[in-house]
């Protein structure tokens, strides 16, 4: 079959989709809702495409593709291919990603904020991370040193004293936690103020510099809820018969499984689903919280968005209940 055949028979359901060069090598990998229609998209309006893409299709000698259930398998599934073939294309078409942490420097003479590589291991110092955008998490630190009058090294725009710096930097502190956004708050009077001054170009770099810290947070807020290796159960509709059953912990997907409504009983699945859920999460109840590595952040970011987007059926399983005779109400994953 060649390629415009394939494209033509594609399904229209979730997958992941590989392109290949005329060698056989993975050049691309991408994730799609309706498999037909993302693929076929590359190869019609050409004219809106941009110079990246056009060197994409032009290079595009064959494809595989691999169905899924839902969209949020899709997504894991781009996830984990990507990192098995690294293919060149999803390097130049997507924003330059390397990955950062940000390192507060407590007990320096002179506290430190800066960017670096690692995770610091030395005593006092507060890392955060990792983040999947460099260029972002300066971006942010930038604004944050303009909001606070502080430059990289610790100097100061009003001389201070290193007392009063260590201050500023547990107030940052506060803000990579997601704990204090107040900040932002003040940015955005400071955009307003410059916007109604017509400094057009100061408001879009106090604009950019919001959007970045807001990143930071929300990137924080991914990090330490698959670092607190909760057991959750999530149930996603398929059609209007069938559901799927996903239990994760952490960043990681333990069981996933398909049901059909018009197959069993109501009674029989709450059974099968309390069974399930409860053998899984006793087995893995021993894992402690741990550090999220890099090879597994954005994984983690992907369960994230997933599990707290917006409408999503989820339980959160307490160890108490895995412990005790005492079971919490499976019936509100259905509600």
């Amino acid at each position: 079959m060649d390629l415009k055949e394939k494209v033509r028979s594609l399904p229209l359901t979730p997958g992941v989709y590989l392109m290949k060069d005329s060698l056989g090598h993975v050049i691309y990998v991408g994730k799609a809702k309706n498999l037909k229609n993302r693929v076929q998209s590359y190869f019609h309006n050409s004219n809106s495409h941009s110079p990246k893409v056009e060197n994409l299709v032009r290079n595009i000698a064959d494809l595989e593709y691999q169905l899924t259930d839902t969209e949020f398998e899709a997504f894991l599934l781009e996830c984990k291919q990507i990192s098995l073939y690294k293919p060149i294309f999803n390097k130049k078409m997507k924003t330059p990603r390397a990955y950062a942490y940000i390192q507060l420097q407590m007990n320096a003479k002179l506290p430190v904020m800066k960017v670096s590589d690692t995770q610091s291991m030395r005593e006092g110092d507060l890392s955060f991370g990792p983040y999947n955008s460099r260029k972002a998490v300066e971006r942010a630190l930038d604004g944050l040193k303009e909001a606070y009058g502080i430059h990289s090294l610790g100097i100061c725009t009003d001389p201070i004293a290193a007392d009063r710096y260590q201050c500023i930097l547990l107030e940052i502190q506060d803000i990579l936690d997601g704990r204090d956004l107040n900040i932002m708050d003040k940015m955005a009077q400071r955009m307003q103020e410059a916007s109604a001054r017509f400094d057009f170009e100061t408001a879009a770099k106090i604009r950019d510099h919001i959007s970045a810290i807001r990143y930071l947070s929300k990137a924080g807020e991914a990090v330490a809820f698959a670092e607190a290796n909760h057991n959750i159960a999530v149930v996603e509709a398929i059609g209007a018969s069938s559901f799927k059953l996903f239990l994760i912990k952490g960043n990681k997907v333990l069981y996933r499984c398909k049901y059909h409504k018009n197959r069993d009983k109501v009674d029989l699945i709450m059974d099968k689903l309390q069974s399930q859920i409860l053998k899984c999460f006793r087995k893995a109840q021993s894992d402690q919280s741990r550090k999220i590595s890099r090879e597994e952040l954005d994984e983690a970011q992907i369960i994230y968005r997933y599990v707290t987007g917006k409408g999503r059926r989820s339980l959160v399983i307490r160890d108490e209940w895995l412990d005790g005779d005492v079971l919490p109400d499976f019936n509100k994953l259905f509600e």
